[in-house]
């Protein structure tokens, strides 16, 4: 999502380019409206780049060989407002939802931003002189673009405020609300490279200087995606594929289960990239600790957007429905969650567990009870469902029809 919401800003930012260079053409203003509204589309964060395009045509004012008039840029602006009118009652809807998961920033982080994008280790791991160095880098390259700016469109300056503005103004945000993260800003990352590449072409004459520091970029990033295949690199859900092996949990998974077994999760986390690996034909159920008013009250948003509709979707909240199956369950979930257990150990007996990484696939049966002998041997039969579970209702469904019905 991030890396997409990258592509339509680098494009509407070479179109507002193009606009400004040829301002008689309109095929350029309508490729700009375009484009900033369907990364408006994927991210609200795409919001930040228009303050850098704003930046961008109002230091432009000042010559008249380089401003884009004030009305075509007021109309493509209103135009991409009026395109994005019929998300606003979703946009708002998420911001009355609340909910704050990030931590607040530290000057740790924000000096080590640029070295996790390029170097891409975890910030924690080297002193934070080694981590700042990048940093000061960009920093420098700013300055010589700023200094040494010459050009008729005044390209150098948005360059650099493509990646300063957007990043100075979230860690500035974050000082209210908590919301600077590195995955938030892989739109702006685009920029680095840009601003060292644009510093370097005006600044470096020598080829001999200019291959050596192409050959230490060059081999920064070797590193970092080295990083990247090591599963080192210390962004966020790469702790998640290196110690949560779901992929290798649903071949194994695969091999053992039946057609008619069950398979539960109780977490979203677990479940959305289980339904990625998942080759065993049963489409797993989601267990829900909550209400299912609490749920649905969450269930258009988030996460819980990602989840298919329809039947496919099995979602409960009383665990006696399992037992209206073949007998047969799978719960999958951490090593550390507990929970489950207390809930299955009175009416089911744990048969069967596979363990990889942190994650824990545990195959639950019903208990069986011993009958008296016949014949010399001895028979048993399944426990019939409790009271709750006998008339078995079927789980609802996550369709569209009861999401909107809270």
């Amino acid at each position: 999502m991030y890396s997409l919401l990258g592509f339509w800003l680098m494009g509407a930012t070479v179109a507002l380019v193009c606009w400004v260079k040829e301002p008689e053409k309109k095929r350029f203003q309508i490729i700009y409206v375009l484009l900033m509204t369907a990364a408006f589309y994927t991210h609200y964060f795409a919001a930040l780049y228009v303050l850098v395009h704003w930046c961008y045509w109002w230091s432009g004012r000042a010559g008249a060989d380089t401003a884009l008039p004030m009305l075509p840029w007021l109309l493509a602006n209103a135009v991409i407002v009026v395109l994005y009118v019929p998300w606003l009652p979703h946009f708002i809807d998420h911001l009355s939802a609340g909910g704050v998961w990030l931590s607040p920033v530290t000057g740790e982080a924000v000096l080590s931003l640029v070295w996790q994008f390029t170097a891409m280790n975890a910030w924690g791991t080297q002193s934070l002189l080694l981590r700042a160095v990048p940093l000061m880098i960009v920093v420098a390259c700013a300055v010589i673009l700023i200094w040494k700016e010459n050009r008729l469109h005044r390209i150098s300056g948005l360059v650099v405020g493509c990646f300063f503005i957007p990043t100075v103004f979230l860690a500035m945000a974050t000082l209210v609300v908590p919301v600077f993260a590195p995955r938030y800003l892989t739109f702006a990352a685009v920029g680095i490279p840009l601003i060292v590449a644009v510093a370097l072409d005006i600044s470096i004459r020598r080829t001999a200087i200019l291959v050596l520091i192409v050959m230490i970029a060059v081999a920064v990033e070797v590193q970092g995606l080295q990083s990247v295949y090591r599963l080192t690199d210390g962004l966020d859900g790469t702790e998640l594929r290196k110690s949560y092996r779901l992929d290798v949990l649903a071949a194994t998974v695969k091999k053992e289960a039946r057609p008619n077994d069950e398979i539960v999760f109780e977490s979203l986390i677990w479940y959305l990239p289980f339904i990625y690996y998942n080759e065993t034909g049963v489409w797993p159920k989601f267990y829900i600790d909550t209400s299912l008013g609490i749920f649905f009250n969450v269930a258009d948003r988030g996460g819980y957007a990602l989840l298919p509709e329809g039947n496919r979707l099995n979602y409960f909240t009383n665990l006696h429905v399992l037992e209206c199956s073949t007998g047969n369950v799978w719960w999958i979930g951490p090593k550390t969650a507990t929970v489950f257990r207390t809930l299955l150990e009175n009416d089911w007996k744990q048969t069967l567990t596979f363990v990889e990484g942190e994650m824990v696939a545990s195959l639950y049966t019903l208990k069986t009870s011993s009958l008296p002998e016949e014949g010399g041997h001895k028979a048993s039969i399944t426990q019939p469902p409790p009271p709750a579970a006998q008339n078995c209702p079927p789980a609802p469904f996550a369709t569209s029809a009861n999401r909107t019905g809270r």
